[in-house]
């Protein structure tokens, strides 16, 4: 299978029965598509607008941690 990126339009296609476990032929539940189609850029837009946030965020505490002094250490008695 070869590579390919993923952009709104990434369509992937199963076969329904191999998606079901149920042998070939066999009927497939009412209303279940054959084949059944799948847009991918729907599953994985939202983890890369979330991994982009934990970037921002990640940099926003690395800039204020800059910005401040650094902690003392309290002593334990």
């Amino acid at each position: 299978m070869l590579h390919a990126p993923i952009d709104n339009n990434t369509v992937v296609q199963f076969d329904p029965w191999r998606l079901l476990g149920i042998p070939g032929g066999a009927f497939l539940p009412a209303g279940f598509n054959n084949p059944v189609h799948f847009n991918l850029f729907d599953v994985v837009e939202p983890i890369i607008q979330g991994e982009q946030e934990d970037i921002a965020l990640l940099e926003r505490a690395a800039a204020a941690a800059a910005e401040q002094p650094p902690r003392r250490h309290q002593r334990r008695p």
